[in-house]
């Protein structure tokens, strides 16, 4: 699990994505002295804390994800350094990316079950319009939906936001400043990873937390974690 967050709206879009990656073993099964078989829930292994889930493209549009960390070859950030590299270029519109990286995902890594969110400037007559996209890979909810074709101020997340949604009631998105996203995005990962530090759960959102920022004259990263 993970948490991604897309908050956009007054010209400003900013992104975000925790480091966590957890790794689940298969559960212990145990034959008892008659016959019952006992199944034990196994927790999830942490992994690492290095884990990039978001990523800036050519064109300016940002792409976190969540869901399954490995298709068994590959890792979801090599899969999606990959696809930017092979398939996102300086002029590749930013409405065509969603539809690109599903079938990308669907023909080359079917077995992962992935959500990503998608999210940049794209030109129209001489000016831009924000594009924010929720893209789901298998299951019911598996395809593409443009999030700004209902709201043009809001939130999109995806992962571990049981806890955050839960605070969003009187959130007015509507007037939120650049900076105050940003802010909005750290406050929303403190609450999470501290919330669940006290509970008998997985924590299962952690780690740094990377943040980009989207604006239609381009995009640059407020907070990244770096090798070192």
């Amino acid at each position: 699990m993970s948490l991604i967050m897309t908050i956009f709206g007054n010209g400003a879009i900013v992104m975000a994505g925790d480091s966590r990656t957890l790794t689940h073993l298969a559960p212990k099964t145990t034959k008892q002295k008659d016959g019952t078989t006992v199944v034990e829930k196994v927790q999830g292994v942490y992994n690492a804390d290095t884990t990039y889930k978001v990523f800036v493209c050519p064109n300016n549009c940002g792409i976190a994800w969540c869901g399954d960390a490995f298709d068994g070859k590959e890792s979801m950030e090599t899969i999606l350094n990959s696809f930017i590299r092979k398939n996102v270029h300086a002029d590749t519109s930013v409405v065509s990316v969603p539809k690109l990286l599903l079938e990308y995902m669907q023909t080359k890594h079917k077995s992962m079950d992935s959500s990503f969110e998608i999210a940049g400037f794209q030109h129209y007559n001489g000016d831009f319009k924000q594009r924010v996209y929720s893209v789901n890979t298998q299951g019911s909810s598996a395809g593409i939906d443009e999030v700004t074709s209902r709201i043009s101020n809001g939130i999109k997340v995806h992962g571990y936001s049981s806890i955050i949604t839960s605070l969003w009631d009187d959130v007015a998105w509507t007037y939120l400043t650049t900076q105050d996203k940003i802010d909005y995005c750290r406050y929303s990962y403190f609450v999470t990873t501290q919330t669940l530090r006290f509970k008998q759960k997985e924590c299962n959102v952690g780690g740094p937390i990377d943040i980009l920022l989207i604006q239609p004259d381009g995009a640059r990263w407020i907070d990244r974690k770096e090798p070192h």
